[in-house]
């Protein structure tokens, strides 16, 4: 059975980005790469990876058949490779497919090129996330060669394309997935793709704060009260008073066009001015979705915004080329949902905003999409740029007398080098900083995304224990206190120092009160040590280049905490003149 059109969602990449939006008017006089009707076409056109092929009648858009690929294996994949002649794709403004997605559980799914100059990984293009083909619809998938960045950041070339490959990055070998794919083709600039508009001539006021009526008709609320307040005005006479409630749930206020989303094509930064009264510094979220967005994946959330303590901030948050979570490119032109929010809190919590706009002039906090790694860059080769670091080179005498050392990383994803967001985590960079001056100092990772205290323990303690680590490092999110209490003692049981790192990513909630637990389990238990970087990091320089649109840090941030945890190995030996963590009695 054809499905219909209107169950279409057109998705397009841009430079690292993907784009989504509406449904696309007929392209002319396309060129078809694999129409999907032949068996013997199939062969001669892709390489197919760690899956299974075949022609079926089902879920077909053009023609009488479709390409039935059941996914078997990480990275199973369709590829057309053509090194020898490389295909010229220059004359065409994108290449488009459709994919049909069976399950009742999204699919993901992403794209790479290479071109004739491509070298490596950070030669080619690659989108930093992956996109979750929505379950029982089909979705159009359109990738533009207008402007591909590699993530080294050269424009890749369309004349010359070598590698084109489609690949399933999440795929369980005991859980096999099947997407049918159909009308592959080459397509020139089409009537459904979205035109810029020019920049607006001034601002447009999405709320003045004047009048609390007004505000309410704007804002919609969940766990949040407002009320107009003559306090801390920016523009006018009157504020916003926001109460957000305590133990509610991503307490929050939002506008939601009830018929018509909003287009803001025309501008490139959303601002509102903050203050916050309270005697600590607050982190706000800012969300935007599009008419497309139905899940996590496929929205905008901005860099955490940290309001300083009795301070009015003017919060500019970079709305030129959003891009969701996993890399999709926002379509400005029907945004559906704005929403500031916080997290959950246990405490009530007061903000007090005004003059909440949109502005054609460019600034603000980007999502950090350009600040992923850097090109050419390794763990080793940021620790000889470090060693030379003026704050590092005097520690070096002291980084050099470390006696031999077995060190185990036991973290999330934040902390591995391998992660696309960054070029070396800020363990790996240390260590390697250290080992160039001191090779008797050795370390291994033990890795996973999302890695919680229970999945540490279950998954990795026992390779952690066979490693017979010296010390163990331990950057996990925390579950239940009696697990990682549990975690903790057998590692030191094993002889083992632990280490708990407070959360390094500083954008994820930093709990005082799980921070006082760990203190008051450290004065017990002599080879259990918190470090605090998390605090070191508020008011550095450049913050904002840290996160990048995942949610994960960027080099630049595991550079800084890479110079915090050299820093803080030296102080402890200085202080205590043995290697880190020890002093006489065996306590930090």
């Amino acid at each position: 059975m054809r499905p219909s059109p209107s169950s279409w969602v057109v998705i397009a990449v841009i430079s690292q980005t993907w784009l989504a939006w509406g449904e696309e008017a007929p392209s002319p006089a396309p060129v078809s790469l694999d129409d999907c009707e032949s068996f013997d076409a199939r062969h001669q056109v892709w390489q197919i990876g760690d899956a299974d092929a075949e022609l079926s009648a089902e879920h077909v858009t053009s023609g009488k058949s479709s390409l039935k690929v059941i996914l078997k294996k990480p990275g199973a994949s369709l590829r057309i490779e053509s090194r020898a002649r490389p295909l010229d794709w220059s004359q065409h403004h994108s290449i488009t497919f459709d994919a049909f997605n069976p399950h009742a559980e999204p699919v993901h799914l992403t794209i790479r090129i290479d071109d004739k100059y491509s070298k490596g990984y950070q030669d080619r293009f690659e989108p930093g996330g992956v996109f979750a083909l929505p379950p029982g619809r089909m979705t159009r998938m359109k990738l533009v060669f207008d402007h591909l960045l590699t993530k080294g950041g050269r424009l890749l070339d369309p004349s010359c394309i070598t590698v084109f490959i489609i690949y399933a990055p999440k795929v369980r070998a005991d859980s096999p997935q099947t997407v049918f794919f159909d009308t592959f083709r080459l397509t020139p600039l089409g009537k459904g793709d979205i035109a810029p508009l020019p920049p607006a001539k001034k601002p447009l006021v999405i709320d003045n704060c004047e009048s609390a009526d007004k505000s309410k008709a704007v804002w919609k609320t969940a766990g949040v009260t407002i009320a107009s307040s003559p306090d801390h005005a920016t523009e006018g006479k009157q504020s916003l008073k926001v109460t957000f409630a305590p133990k509610a749930e991503w307490p929050g206020m939002f506008i939601e066009p009830a018929n018509k989303p909003m287009d803001l094509r025309p501008y490139r930064t959303l601002r509102f001015d903050a203050h916050n009264p309270s005697a600590k510094d607050l982190p706000i979220y800012v969300r935007i979705d599009d008419a497309n967005s139905f899940n996590h994946d496929s929205r905008f959330t901005a860099n955490t915004v940290r309001l300083p303590a009795g301070e009015t901030t003017t919060v500019a948050i970079n709305i030129h080329r959003m891009v969701s979570t996993a890399g999709i490119r926002m379509d400005k032109s029907r945004i559906a949902k704005l929403i500031l929010f916080m997290s959950t809190n246990a405490a009530e919590r007061v903000i007090f905003i005004d003059n909440v706009r949109v502005d054609p002039v460019p600034g603000g906090v980007a999502n950090a999409v350009d600040f992923g790694r850097i090109p050419g860059q390794n763990p080793v080769s940021l620790a000889r740029e470090l060693i030379n670091d003026p704050v590092i080179k005097p520690l070096i005498p002291i980084l050099k007398a470390i006696p031999p050392k077995r060190v185990a990383i036991i973290s999330h994803s934040a902390s591995m080098t391998s992660h696309s967001a960054t070029s070396g985590s800020f363990f790996d960079i240390a260590a390697e900083t250290v080992r160039l001056v001191n090779p008797g100092f050795q370390y291994k990772g033990f890795h996973r995304g999302m890695m919680s205290i229970s999945i540490a323990r279950r998954m990795f303690l026992k390779p952690a224990l066979k490693y017979q680590p010296t010390d163990t490092c331990i950057v996990v999110f925390p579950t239940t206190w009696n697990e990682e209490r549990d975690l903790m003692l057998e590692l030191m049981k094993a002889g083992s120092n632990v280490y708990r790192f407070d959360s390094v990513l500083p954008w994820i909630a930093y709990s005082p009160s799980l921070l006082q637990t760990y203190r008051d389990f450290d004065k017990k238990h002599a080879n259990a040590n918190l470090i605090e970087l998390v605090p070191r990091s508020w008011g550095a320089k450049d913050p904002y280049r840290w996160q990048f649109r995942d949610g994960h840090m960027t080099t630049y941030g595991h550079l800084f905490f890479a110079r915090e945890l050299l820093k803080e190995w030296a102080r402890i030996c200085r202080q205590t003149g043995q290697p880190p963590g020890l002093d006489e009695t065996g306590e930090n």
